[in-house]
């Protein structure tokens, strides 16, 4: 499949059971020239507005926990995680940049730097914050925050007490690293609830526990 409106590409087996199509950017670049409001913008094939107008618990669930998987916890979509990206690709290319410029005539190497730095420190510097006050805006994430615990993941001493808050004072978790939600939204009945109207929570966790944690109608969290 390959769009002309929006150019991406799509490529996948047409087999049955497979692992679904991947899509490719084929000229990404109108896209990041500008820091505007993308939640409106169509998808591959339609198929995102289409879903999301359908509003499956289930799919916005997944999408919830993508967008905050992404933008939260130092993930590839914060502010420091896309300038990270953003320098390495530089770093691939920037000699590649000398015969760019001279094939084209209108930007040197110097520009390319100049401009590099501009979209770091003009859009990227405030582009995180942005795009999470438009997913909600649009209705991508729940009113309810995803839970938020007192450290993301490493290494802890073995009495380490693990804290968890939310904006609710009902959360699930389970430490054996299973999903306390099932599909259609039933909380599964390896899941430990705690309910306080202090909204926090303390759990004392193993050497090789993994706590996954749910609120109601909310994000998850891994841990």
């Amino acid at each position: 499949i390959h769009s002309l409106k929006h150019q991406y590409k799509a490529v996948g087996s047409i087999h049955p059971g497979s692992n679904g199509f991947k899509f490719f950017h084929n000229d990404a670049d109108g896209f990041t020239r500008g820091s505007g409001d993308r939640t409106s913008t169509e998808g591959p094939g339609n198929i995102f507005p289409n879903l999301l107008s359908e509003a499956d618990p289930d799919f916005m669930t997944l999408l919830s926990d993508q967008i905050h998987k992404m933008y939260f916890n130092d993930g590839p979509l914060t502010k420091d995680g896309i300038t990270r990206l953003l320098n390495e690709r530089c770093d691939e290319v920037e000699n590649s940049i000398v015969a760019e410029a001279a094939r084209w005539g209108y930007l040197s190497p110097e520009n390319w730097i100049s401009k590099r730095d501009s979209y770091i420190s003009s859009v990227i510097s405030s582009r995180t914050e942005a795009m999470v006050s438009q997913f909600r805006s649009a209705g991508f994430l729940p009113s309810i925050e995803a839970p938020v615990f007192s450290q993301y993941g490493g290494e802890v001493d073995s009495a380490y007490q693990l804290t968890m808050t939310s904006n609710t004072n009902i959360i699930y978790y389970t430490t054996d690293g299973s999903d306390p939600r099932l599909a259609g939204g039933e909380i599964s009945d390896r899941a430990l609830t705690y309910q306080s109207s202090e909204k926090e929570t303390t759990v004392v966790i193993g050497e090789t526990s993994s706590v996954y944690a749910l609120v109601p109608s909310g994000c998850r969290l891994y841990y």
